[in-house]
């Protein structure tokens, strides 16, 4: 079974949530009441409430629990985190990870919120114009590259190095972590962040260089 929560519940804003849960539930047959009220009770959250009364992190957890109730072992979510603040955010990659250990649950999780990956992913696909640019382990991506700044354009050339670009005193581009490095190059290690703009820029370089 396959469960799905986008960013936020944006269906029947004048409905309560009883009334949301009885429309939904009968359309699984594996629907377990026992578990969504103790996914109500874990959120915190009242079915006597319409859905325009619930913050943007209540709505999520919400669709988590309707996801949730009737045995998906496939959660699929869509910008969950978007419009959410860090403190939410934080809460929200807390209750995802209880889910895969606790639940046996696989998460496909797809976001903007390179923060979000560093807290709950164990693997990445990057996708960029629908072109793959990374599939592998996290641990692994952040350990194929350094990220080293040069004092010109010329010296990032020589060196090869991925994607560079202007920063404000010189060049930055990323070196495989076993690369051999010139003289004067300063490295250091590679976020996600890093990693992300540097491919992202390589691969615009290929698309209309």
């Amino acid at each position: 079974m396959i469960g799905y929560v986008g960013g936020g519940f944006r269906y029947y804003p004048m409905n309560t949530l009883i009334a949301i849960r009885k429309a939904y539930g009968p359309f699984y047959p594996t629907w377990d009441q026992g578990k969504y009220e103790k996914f109500l009770a874990q959120f915190e959250l009242s079915e006597r409430k319409k859905v325009k009364e619930l913050s943007e992190g209540m709505k999520v957890k919400f669709a988590l629990a309707l996801a949730l109730s009737h045995g998906a072992k496939l959660l699929i979510m869509d910008e969950p985190t978007s419009g959410l603040d860090p403190l939410s955010r934080e809460e929200l990659c807390d209750i995802i990870l209880q889910l895969v250990r606790e639940e046996g649950v696989s998460v496909l999780f797809s976001t903007h919120i390179t923060s979000d990956l560093m807290r709950i992913a164990d693997d990445i696909v990057y996708i960029s114009q629908g072109k793959i640019l990374a599939a592998c382990p996290l641990k692994e991506l952040l350990g194929k590259y350094k990220l080293a700044h040069f004092s010109s354009l010329a010296e990032a050339t020589v060196a090869n190095a991925i994607g560079v670009k202007s920063v404000k005193d010189g060049y930055e581009g990323l070196l495989p972590r076993d690369a051999k490095i010139l003289s004067g190059v300063t490295l250091s290690d590679a976020t996600i962040d890093n990693i992300i703009v540097h491919l992202e820029k390589a691969n615009a370089g290929e698309r209309y260089g």
